[in-house]
């Protein structure tokens, strides 16, 4: 009996899917979903998405009512200056969900450590002046 290729398709789509849904959910959510949270942990987390995401806009606007307001209107020099800001931005959280992604199992060994490096690395970032 010949597999159709149709249906080897669909069945190569559905394995794809379910490893990326993997990934993601090994990403994102802690060891042992749903079973090792609270209930509510879902909706904690879809709002605290949406204020991620609410926050990071009002400062990409802020951003440029700022530039706007200095003298760099309209043109090529404000919007790369904001590109170049947001770019910047965007990397640093991506780079900070990789790593949590991956150091998770050490955060729930030892959260207060964890905790404690990186107010140190925020403050000496931001201390540095770039």
């Amino acid at each position: 009996m010949m597999v159709k290729p149709e249906e080897e398709n669909r069945a190569r789509r559905a394995r794809w899917l379910s490893l990326c849904r993997e990934s993601v959910t090994d990403l994102f959510l802690p060891r042992g979903y749903p079973l090792s949270v609270a209930p509510s942990y879902m909706r904690f987390s879809q709002w605290q998405f949406l204020h991620q995401v609410t926050g990071s806009t009002t400062g990409v606007l802020s951003m440029q009512a700022l530039l706007f307001a200095v003298g760099l209107g309209a043109g090529a020099i404000p919007v790369a200056a904001a590109l170049n800001w947001v770019i910047k931005d965007g990397l640093g959280q991506l780079g900070g969900v990789l790593y949590a992604g991956i150091m998770s199992n050490r955060f729930d060994s030892d959260p207060k450590r964890f905790r404690f490096f990186s107010g140190v690395g925020t403050r000496e970032i931001r201390t540095s002046g770039h």
